[in-house]
């Protein structure tokens, strides 16, 4: 049958032996309080019980000094962890904080990507010729306050990515830097639309003044 394995400290020994010794008092104060005292043989074994009680008092003394010793540097290394773990805790919350700051800015950078997404896919709802597209104002300005609010909501991206990185939230960091890459490319998308667009309006002109 295997042992359990016991962990021995400091306190568990120094409370083990005072332990033992208080047992040996309690039987020699026992064994001294007994027996008559009615000759010198009885006197002598009278007297050296005492010795011994004696004796064993002064050792179970030191054994209780070193208990109350043990017992301090126990209280010390309890107060000294108890002391890390309310500085870990309070580390933990700093950093719970921190982090749902960071993920508040994304989720709302998020919900702007959707409009900003629902936005474009109105303006691009209609399907028409290039030259109809080119006529149409309102087209030409929609693209462009869409291509400056996805400039604006990039912006906030990359600062949000930053300021992750520098917090040590680096999942938040990537998440932040994809969402600026995204709104970036379809940044890029309505540029190219726009420059169709003009160039298709140029065409479009230039055939009407040939005619």
């Amino acid at each position: 049958m295997a042992k359990k394995n016991e962990t021995h400290t400091p306190l568990l020994e120094a409370a083990d032996a005072f332990n033992t010794e208080l047992g040996r008092f309690g039987k020699l104060a026992d064994a001294a309080n007994k027996g008559k005292l009615d000759s010198q043989r009885s006197l002598q074994r009278a007297a050296e019980a005492l010795k011994e009680v004696a004796d064993c008092e002064e050792l179970l003394q030191q054994h209780a000094q070193t208990l109350m010793s043990a017992l301090a540097t126990s209280r010390d290394l309890q107060q000294s962890q108890a002391e890390a773990v309310r500085a870990r805790a309070t580390e933990i919350q700093t950093r719970t904080e921190v982090y749902a700051d960071l993920m508040r800015r994304f989720s709302a950078l998020g919900q702007d990507a959707v409009d900003l997404n629902a936005l474009g896919q109105k303006l691009a709802g209609k399907t028409r010729s290039a030259a109809e597209m080119a006529a149409d104002d309102g087209l030409a300005a929609g693209l462009d306050d869409l291509q400056r609010r996805m400039g604006g909501v990039s912006e906030r991206a990359q600062d949000l990515a930053n300021a992750a990185r520098d917090a040590d939230f680096e999942d938040v960091s990537r998440q932040a830097d994809s969402l600026r890459q995204q709104l970036l490319s379809a940044r890029n998308k309505i540029t190219l639309l726009r420059s169709n667009l003009a160039a298709a309006a140029t065409t479009t002109t230039t055939t009407r003044l040939r005619h």
